[in-house]
């Protein structure tokens, strides 16, 4: 499933090695897949927490921060939070809170396609120095700031966290940080 989302963004949507993807999702399966899929496109993955469409005034400041800073373009989302960010949209259209200019994909029928597939498309692997993806303070003291995370970094870090935790294929974790979250994304 993810080989073919990888390889949906780049054949298909027509994004670039090195691209930096915002990554809009609450909590799910369809996230992970999405990060995955980043890595495996060599896409750079941009975890941002998904700004409530209710509360727009208050949450789309940070987002629109972080994708300025990150430069992305492009926006991996699910049709959930898409059809009610269009809802909103409409019921914003007279006010000045407006979404950044991104083109938005929900992955959704291409997680379903994924599914169904024979054989997943064969992609070559990113190099361990390249960046994996951009993680983003809160932005609770001042504008977000972004690091860097190597495909190496990320592994080793990974590394320690199981060897640490003693943590084998066997091993149950339950988390309530959310994916966007450092200790959500890396620690869970």
């Amino acid at each position: 499933m993810t080989s073919y989302l990888a390889d949906y963004l780049i054949n298909t949507v027509k994004l670039q090695k090195g691209d930096r993807v915002l990554l809009v999702f609450f909590p799910s399966l369809d996230f992970t897949v999405s990060l995955l899929a980043c890595f495996k496109a060599q896409l750079i993955a941009v975890p941002v927490f998904p700004p409530d469409p209710r509360k727009l005034k208050k949450d789309l400041h940070h987002f629109v921060s972080i994708q300025n800073s990150s430069n992305a373009k492009v926006a991996l989302t699910n049709q959930q939070f898409n059809f009610v960010k269009k809802v909103e949209d409409i019921k914003n259209i007279f006010s000045n809170v407006k979404w950044p200019e991104l083109r938005w994909i929900p992955v959704d029928e291409q997680l379903k396609k994924g599914r169904t597939v024979a054989a997943e498309p064969s992609l070559s692997l990113p190099n361990m120095d390249s960046i994996a993806f951009l993680q983003y303070t809160s932005g609770s003291t001042s504008e977000p700031k972004g690091v860097m995370i190597s495909h190496q970094n990320l592994a080793h870090n990974l590394t320690l966290i199981t060897r640490e935790l003693r943590a084998d294929q066997s091993t149950v974790n339950v988390s309530w940080l959310p994916q966007y979250h450092d200790m959500g994304l890396i620690g869970t």
